[in-house]
């Protein structure tokens, strides 16, 4: 009798594990901000589950936008569970660009300290809650 119990029991569960896609709803993970510049360019948002630089475990969202029509844009990436870095990749910039008022999750949570943003080519510009990146180059994190 107790065999049966506990083989039921690890049974259910895995049922239930294996199907929790089909009855579960997962709410992606929103990333907003407003952006200007000049020209288009690829932009990509990577969510890091580690806190490190390495971004081994990302999931990630990418889009072509057209900066001098598009003033906020908003990526929604699937799947992402408690993210701890956020990364912006962008390509193919030929301007200058500043972002401001970014916020995760439907404006739950708002980056108030960009002033910790690092770029790895190019120059950054702090002012108030923007941040200007001119790119020396097209590809920019």
């Amino acid at each position: 009798m107790k065999k049966r119990t506990i083989i039921a029991i690890i049974i259910t569960a895995l049922v239930v594990f294996c199907s929790n896609r089909l009855w579960l709803d997962f709410k992606p993970m929103t990333v907003d901000f407003d952006i200007s510049g000049r020209g288009i360019c690829n932009i990509e948002v990577q969510l890091n589950k580690e806190n490190n630089d390495k971004f081994e475990k990302i999931k990630s969202f990418g889009k072509k936008i057209n900066l001098d029509e598009t003033h906020h844009t908003t990526f929604s990436i699937e799947r992402a569970k408690f993210p701890k870095r956020l990364r912006l990749v962008f390509n193919n910039l030929n301007s200058p660009v500043q972002i401001k008022n970014i916020t995760l999750k439907n404006k739950k949570y708002k980056l108030d300290d960009i002033k910790t943003m690092s770029i790895n080519a190019g120059k950054l510009a702090f002012n108030q809650n923007t941040v200007q990146i001119t790119p020396p180059h097209q590809e920019i994190q």
